[in-house]
């Protein structure tokens, strides 16, 4: 039986599109039908309107680029959220502008150092875009929680050491997100050759026989290559090449800290 097709719905580009298409074609009409200064008006306002509506639009898309969507698009997303994440989007690109406009700056002065004040205005409003990209009722929460924490339980009250624990600790909270992100697909026989390469670092060869003994065991791994079960390792950074006859791979630094997480964190092993 076949699938009925979906109705089309209205959007703002629909609305736009319409209005633009209407309004041509009736001006278009219009200045055939007038002669003299009439008709060089109607052409004047025929061809400066579109390009009016062009500037209005392209205004909304850098501004309001969520309003050129339709409820239907959001799907199961409220409309604060949708707004909120499209304009998330807009503020990253206005943090490279920020950044631009303080390179600027700094080139427009090769004698000397730019204004104090304008460099700290530039930095401040660069600063805002940043935390506006990131802006959530429960981040701000968090964010307080912290700050108590710093100062009522550590004691840590001075800027520089406060952007020294904060910048640690997020570089902190970066590598438990990567690591997470690699611990959701990982093979339990990959981190076993990473636990391998923990001691020393493993020769190809053998590890290429160890890969053929899981191969008869495991289905999932019939089709596939060596170079295929170590490509996830290698793309993550976990292991590398060490140059020398016969060949061998070695972990790396990035490998030992996930092998440190998994302990740190109590992540169950897994069979395969």
């Amino acid at each position: 039986m076949a699938k009925a097709a979906a109705p089309k719905r209205m959007t703002p580009l629909h609305v736009i599109a319409l209005l633009l298409g209407v309004a041509e074609v009736a001006m278009t009409f219009a200045a055939t039908q007038t002669t003299g200064d009439v008709q060089v008006g109607f052409t004047v306002f025929a061809i400066g309107f579109p390009i009016l509506t062009a500037v209005g639009f392209f205004l909304m898309l850098w501004n309001r680029p969520q309003n050129l969507y339709p409820p239907s698009e959001y799907g199961t997303t409220d409309v604060a959220t949708f707004a909120a994440a499209m304009q998330q989007r807009q503020n990253g690109v206005a943090v490279g502008i920020e950044a631009f406009t303080l390179t600027r700056l700094v080139a427009q002065h090769p004698d000397g150092a730019p204004e104090p004040a304008a460099l700290e205005a530039a930095e401040a409003r660069s600063a805002d875009e940043v935390i506006a990209g990131m802006d959530d009722p429960f981040c701000a929460e968090l964010e307080t929680h912290v700050s108590r924490f710093l100062v009522e339980q550590r004691g840590i009250v001075s800027d520089e050491q406060t952007l020294r624990v904060l910048r640690r600790a997020h570089a902190q909270a970066l590598m438990t997100a990567d690591f997470e992100r690699i611990f959701g697909v990982i093979f339990g026989s990959q981190v076993a050759l990473l636990e391998r390469a923990n001691v020393h670092s493993v020769l190809v060869r053998d590890e290429e026989e160890q890969f053929a003994r899981i191969q008869a065991q495991e289905p999932l791994f019939a089709d596939a290559t060596f170079d295929f079960f170590t490509s996830y390792l290698r793309v993550n950074a976990l292991i590398e090449d060490e140059e020398g006859n016969p060949p061998a791979l070695a972990l790396t630094q990035k490998g030992r800290s996930f092998l440190h997480f998994l302990i740190g964190a109590r992540k169950p092993r897994r069979a395969l």
